[in-house]
């Protein structure tokens, strides 16, 4: 069954076909690990987020230990969730990632949003504050769908107080 594509989620017919034919591609080479870190990236950017939770699950089956698999495969499974919030194995994946790979950009970012969830704007500011040491200077994490400024701007406004 189909659901009715949001206006985000309608993703040009080319991008469409080669996505399907990658997803083809890797039922017969289903160890193919940047092909599976290729689809969940292009299922997130669709917005289609069970497909890329599946995908990246796939990925993380692969490499286990691997921090930018374990970042991706756990904003994938909090995109996919109902709530989207960070907790449970998602929150545990995300915090092993970061401390693997402590400059993770996505890494960072995603900790402050889970942070930011649970209202520990402390924790959330702190965090995005290392984020910001590693960020090159042209950087625009604003776009990310977890983005608080999607949601309210408190921590932002605590930031530019300082």
């Amino acid at each position: 069954g189909t659901d009715a594509p949001t206006e985000a989620a309608a993703a040009p017919p080319d991008m469409d076909r080669a996505v399907a034919g990658l997803a083809e591609r890797l039922k017969n080479e289903p160890d193919d690990l940047e092909g599976w870190m290729l689809l969940g990236r292009a299922y997130k950017t669709m917005e289609r987020f069970e497909p890329a939770r599946e995908a990246l699950a796939n990925a993380f089956r692969l490499a286990p230990e691997n921090p930018d698999v374990m970042i991706e495969y756990a904003e994938a499974q909090v995109l996919a969730s109902p709530t989207r919030r960070f907790e449970g194995e998602p929150l545990a994946l995300l915090q092993r990632a970061v401390q693997a790979q402590p400059q993770s950009q996505r890494g960072l970012w995603l900790l402050g949003i889970a942070s930011y969830q649970k209202n520990d704007f402390a924790a959330a500011a702190a965090t995005w504050e290392q984020l910001l040491a590693v960020l090159p200077a042209e950087a625009e994490p604003r776009a990310h769908p977890l983005h608080p400024d999607r949601q309210t701007r408190p921590v932002e406004d605590g930031l530019q107080a300082r």
